[in-house]
């Protein structure tokens, strides 16, 4: 049986491993609002692929959706990241209108994130 000391080295060594094995391709950064008046968040996605620098707004239903059409956009885990932040419901609406028209669906974003993974490689 491991100690905590040994546990914790053995998944740094596995992360690392992780790391080389597995170039990041995209990162995923979503942002959340604070709950309105009626108790609802929102959420949106900024993708940005590592390769070529490019970054798009789309929403999102959740923090796991982003990550749930990365995976059905063909990346694996480890391909790609996840971060998180919390805006106030004001600063959140004006970034809204800053999000790509038209993607609202997994597949559409899923279809999003293929497109920026192929504008590396052009």
């Amino acid at each position: 049986m491991c100690n905590k000391s040994d546990r914790t080295m053995m998944f740094i060594a596995g992360y690392d491993q992780a790391k080389r094995d597995h170039k990041i391709k995209l990162l995923i950064h979503n942002i959340y609002s604070r709950r309105d008046s009626n108790g609802n968040v929102y959420w949106l996605a900024q993708l940005t692929s590592t390769a070529s620098g490019k970054t798009g707004l789309v929403h999102s239903v959740s923090d796991s959706n982003a990550s749930m059409n990365a995976r059905n956009a063909g990346l694996e885990w480890g391909e790609f990241t996840c971060t998180e932040a919390q805006l106030p419901i004001r600063e959140f609406n004006r970034l809204q209108k800053q999000a790509i028209e038209g993607i609202w669906s997994d597949d559409q974003v899923a279809d999003y994130i293929r497109t920026l993974l192929l504008e590396e490689t052009e």
